[in-house]
């Protein structure tokens, strides 16, 4: 699991270690040693003052991304915390735990903000490895896929703020969403289908195909939100023009270039 910002970027080794370099120098600002090589994030938030990093346990460490100091540990999962991610203006972090809990912490202060509970099909989908696709956020919303049909939208107070079901057939995992937050977009592993979903009403707005798993890596949107990279495991990447008329055949949208 890796993330950075505008001069930083985190990475997480099978040696259980996890680091934060500066990528215009590549000198290493933070190092944190760990037990765990496959449990584990290392997250930076976006002001790129704190980083916050679990490793396979109950707690989560918040650090000082500049110095490495740690500041405190944040208690109160009883199973392993996994994943984790701030909130876009860093004053929360989000930590989801093995226990059926999400919890909002406040940043730096370490204070629990608000809990948000899900229901049974979202954390078994958890516990069999989809932990990462299944929450997003954005602003001060955090969306949830539950049981790879129901999409939950809630405030930072911990209230769902509006729900939707849509019937898509397969198994679905919640990647990612557009720069302004209005699509999410949901892969498949299996098929290598992924939609985009509007958040406001559950409508599916496109659809593309990509190679399925264990050729697909990873999705992500362009800046504007005008385009769909995905990326495979032999080094290539598809881009899909989102505004492009699907196929008539298949329903799909073709990519407009393969790089």
């Amino acid at each position: 699991r890796r993330a950075g910002g505008r001069e930083h970027v985190a990475s997480k080794s099978l040696d259980g270690s996890a680091r934060i370099w500066n990528f215009r120098t590549g000198e290493e600002v933070l190092e944190i040693l760990g037990d765990d090589p496959y449990y584990g994030a290392l997250v930076i938030s976006p002001d790129q003052r704190y980083a916050a990093r679990s490793n396979g346990a109950t707690a989560v460490g918040l650090y000082n991304a500049s110095t490495g100091d740690l500041i405190r540990e944040l208690r109160s999962h009883t199973e392993i915390a996994l994943p984790i991610e701030f909130s876009p203006d860093g004053t929360l972090l989000a930590t989801v735990g093995y226990d059926q809990r999400f919890v909002l912490w406040k940043v730096p202060e370490g204070e629990i903000a608000a809990e948000l509970h899900g229901d049974p099909a979202f954390w078994a989908t958890g516990r069999m490895g989809r932990f990462f696709g299944q929450f997003q956020i954005h602003g001060n919303r955090f969306i949830t896929l539950h049981n790879g049909t129901t999409v939950r939208i809630w405030d930072q107070n911990g209230s769902v703020a509006d729900e939707f079901t849509f019937a898509v057939p397969g198994g679905y995992a919640l990647e990612s969403l557009s720069p302004d937050g209005s699509v999410g977009l949901l892969a498949s592993f299996e098929s290598g289908v992924a939609i985009g979903l509007s958040i406001n009403t559950g409508d599916v707005l496109w659809r593309v195909q990509a190679p399925p798993i264990p050729d697909s890596v990873s999705y992500r949107f362009s800046p504007d939100g005008t385009l769909l990279a995905a990326r495979t495991k032999n080094d290539r990447i598809l881009l899909f023009a989102l505004a492009d008329t699907p196929d008539a055949a298949t329903g799909f949208s073709n990519p407009v270039s393969v790089i």
